[in-house]
This record gives structure tokens, sequence and C-alpha cells, in this order.
């Protein structure tokens, strides 16, 4: 909130490209939550973070939209691909980093992390099933037995087809 100017109206100002907005007790701050929403600067700390854009032969500075869904997707199968435990995700300095990136990024839970990763195994699953379908030919089977040094027991089973490409 800015002090009051000689008309005696309260202005609030948008903290990141300064614009400036009647406040009165009447309405108050409600459009400047709608400057938030469309405002050039909310994603990015410099002009030099900006992203060109052409349409229709009109060029305008804007910001990469925030995708909350691509994030989740993107952070589970990290998680997968590296091994790591579901209490990742509620690490503090992992939230940390993504606060620093995006203030936006909506946080989640090991449950909800658990069930992302279980929605995203049942998707693979539905999509290698539909892939091994359309194969013309015959699926052939090997395993192997192996231990290791310890003496822990493993079975692989490794399975090749033509598809149909």
């Amino acid at each position: 909130m800015l002090p009051p100017g000689p008309d005696k109206k309260q202005w609030c100002s948008c903290k990141r490209c300064g614009a400036t907005y009647a406040c009165p007790s009447t309405y108050g701050t409600g459009n400047l939550h709608k400057h938030l929403e469309r405002c050039k600067r909310r994603d990015t700390i410099d002009i030099g973070q900006l992203l060109i854009s052409c349409d229709h032969g009109s060029v305008f500075l804007g910001t990469k939209k925030f995708d909350q869904q691509k994030f989740r997707e993107l952070l589970v199968v990290a998680i997968i691909m590296h091994c790591q435990p579901y209490q990742f995700v509620e690490y503090e300095g992992f939230r940390a980093v993504f606060r620093y990136l995006n203030e936006n990024v909506q946080t989640i839970s090991r449950n909800t992390c658990k069930s992302n990763v279980n929605k995203l195994y049942a998707r693979e699953k539905e999509r290698l099933k539909s892939l091994l379908q359309s194969s013309p030919g015959r699926i052939f089977l090997t395993s192997d037995l192996w231990s290791s040094i310890i003496l822990d027991g493993y079975l692989s089973l490794t399975a090749h087809f033509v598809d149909k490409d």
C-alpha cells in the first residue's frame, strides 16, 4: 500500500513492474489481483529472462507459462530415474530450490508422489500392452539367473519382438 495521494485515495503498486492502482475501501485491491495474473514481470527476475514471441506478425515480450501438471510428471520421472524415496519431495532444501525457480509451484506430499508414481505406472503399463498387442510377430522371452558377490539372487526377463514399424 502506498500513502494516500493528493485526492485522499489509497493506492497500491505491483512489486514487479511498478504499475499503480487505486484501492479504495469500497472495492479493495481486486484490480491489482487482476493485474498480477497478467503482469509481464510475474515469473521473471529481470528483463533478460523474458521470451520474445511472434504471433501474426506482431512481436511481444512474455514469459513461459508454468504448468503444474508437467512439473509433477517431470518430478515423478526424476524420482523413479534416480531411485529416490517418495519422501524426497518433502525435503526442505528440495522445496526451497523449486520455490526459488518459480514462486507459484505447489509442492506435493510423499503420498501424492506415490499416487502419481502409481498413475504413471498404470499409464506406461497400458502403453506397453498396446504396443505388444499391435506387434505383428511373436514375442520371445529370455530369462537369466545370477547372484551378486554378497549372494543376492537376481532374475532377469528380456522380451524380444519386432513392432509394426
